[in-house]
């Protein structure tokens, strides 16, 4: 700053940031204002207990409020859900951001689906690309699911395009999403082999169901 500026210029300098970073935690945890009514008052205690860090970018500083809100807060297990939701969306924006090649390939490829998907029965040798940006996370209650899922419940944080989607999975899907995320790029006849005879035609299905959900990528 500046030796002349004045002190009323420091202190709107200083108000000015705090109502900038108000706004961008309010934008970024918009999620958390159904379940949490007391939302904006938690906020500004947040601000004005803890500083903010250097270099630090909204989405990280979201992300310390939330850990300040578990650990300050008496949660529900609804409001524990959505804490969870909206610190796995941070989570995968991350892991996108931190494997960004990988990622845009898979969006290429992913752009192929449609065309593909009708050669799963017949072509062996299609090959299959997991999401390489996804976040597994579990859901208590069902706050954020469906009145009639079954809870708890396995969810996949994934992203297509800008968009952050979410899925639950059921026990046959986590396994071959954990067999693919191990070990990598496979051919649909070698996935096929790792599975009895008589549960080969429902994999295939199971493979062009997460196709269609943009989860898995064909090439």
């Amino acid at each position: 700053l500046s030796r002349d500026m004045s002190l009323k210029q420091v202190e709107m300098f200083t108000e000015g940031n705090l109502y900038k970073r108000y706004d961008k935690l309010n934008d970024a945890c918009e999620l958390l204002a159904d379940d949490f009514r007391n939302l904006d008052e938690l906020i500004r205690a947040y601000i004005h207990e803890v500083p903010l860090a250097a270099y630090d970018t909204g989405c990280r500083d979201c992300e310390r409020f939330l850990v300040w809100i578990s650990e300050r807060e008496d949660l529900s297990p609804e409001q524990e859900d959505f804490i969870r939701c909206q610190r796995s969306r941070h989570a995968v924006e991350f892991v996108a951001m931190k494997k960004r090649l990988a990622f845009v390939r898979f969006q290429e490829l992913l752009s192929m689906n449609d065309r593909l998907v009708d050669e799963l029965d017949s072509n062996g040798k299609l090959s299959v690309h997991l999401n390489p940006a996804h976040v597994w996370s579990q859901f208590e209650t069902r706050a954020l699911l469906d009145d009639e899922a079954t809870v708890p419940a396995t969810v996949i944080f994934f992203p297509i395009g800008d968009d952050v989607r979410t899925a639950v999975i059921e026990p046959e899907a986590e396994e071959l999403i954990r067999l693919l995320d191990q070990s990598g790029v496979m051919y649909v006849r070698d996935v096929k082999k790792l599975y009895p005879r008589d549960e080969r035609d429902q994999v295939v299905d199971l493979i062009r169901d997460l196709a269609e959900l943009g989860l898995i990528a064909l090439g």
